[in-house]
């Protein structure tokens, strides 16, 4: 009798070490919102409403208004949700905007023209250059050489500027620099050295450029090296005049200075 009790009593308080059931977790709720109507709005509006209202703002394109906005106005999603809106030009931005391009459009073209005039400028003006181990000196040490000695007078507009072994004077100086470069050339203008004639230089009658001629040495030669005439002449106010024939050497000191073809 007292054992059947006690196994009733065991079997109504459940076996030993038995957990009680817990009781089930509420399922959370979001907070849904709709999202406000920003279409039209400049873009600062449209983010204050948007933040306004506790959604993030993610912008694309230029313009003043807003033409799309995603998701749509009354959309209802999370807070914190990002909205895209985009933005659109108007008629009259439009218009500024392709002017502001053709304008920036003509300044690059007048910038490529101006280094491309720069271009053609540098290579009128110099430095010319003959070959290594002509005796002729270049155009331009010619031409800066015969300004420098008083053989040639430029306006006091010119400048010239020495470059290295060069000089350069653009543009008003390229006129002469271009005529003088035809002319050395051509063995038309020398300075010092040594030349055969009709190989070097042409035949014909030749005079300094310059007046004032101080301590200058000329000699004619033969094709042998035989001396046919010479002269040193100490001073000649209205300068030096030699005439040369074909196969003739002749030697002309650097105090002639630029000797011309007449």
């Amino acid at each position: 009798m007292i054992g059947t009790l006690l196994l009733a009593m065991i079997t109504a308080c459940g076996g030993p070490g038995e957990a009680p059931t817990a009781a089930p977790t509420p399922t959370p709720t979001v907070d849904m919102k709709a999202v406000p109507d920003v279409v039209g709005m400049s873009l600062d509006d449209a983010k204050q409403a948007l933040e306004g209202a506790g959604f993030d703002v993610v912008s694309s394109g230029e313009g003043s208004a807003v033409s799309v906005q995603d998701p749509a106005a009354g959309a209802r999603v999370r807070e914190g949700y990002a909205v895209l809106v985009t933005l659109e030009m108007s008629a009259d931005e439009r218009a500024a905007a392709q002017a502001a391009e053709a304008e920036r459009e003509a300044a690059t073209a007048a910038l490529i023209a101006e280094a491309a005039a720069a271009q053609r400028e540098a290579q009128l003006c110099g430095p010319y250059r003959t070959a290594i181990g002509d005796p002729r000196f270049s155009a331009a040490e010619l031409a800066y050489n015969a300004v420098t000695s008083g053989q040639v007078h430029l306006p006091s507009s010119v400048t010239l500027v020495p470059m290295g072994e060069f000089v350069a004077a653009c543009p008003e100086f390229s006129g002469m620099f271009t005529d003088m470069q035809t002319r050395v050339d051509a063995g038309q203008v020398f300075d010092s050295g040594t030349y055969e004639v009709g190989t070097d230089i042409p035949v014909g009658t030749y005079k300094t450029t310059g007046t004032d001629i101080k301590d200058c040495y000329w000699s004619r030669t033969t094709g042998g090296g035989e001396i046919i005439d010479n002269d040193f002449i100490g001073y000649a106010p209205a300068g030096v005049t030699i005439d040369v024939r074909a196969g003739e050497g002749l030697e002309v000191s650097a105090a002639c200075g630029l000797w011309t073809q007449q």
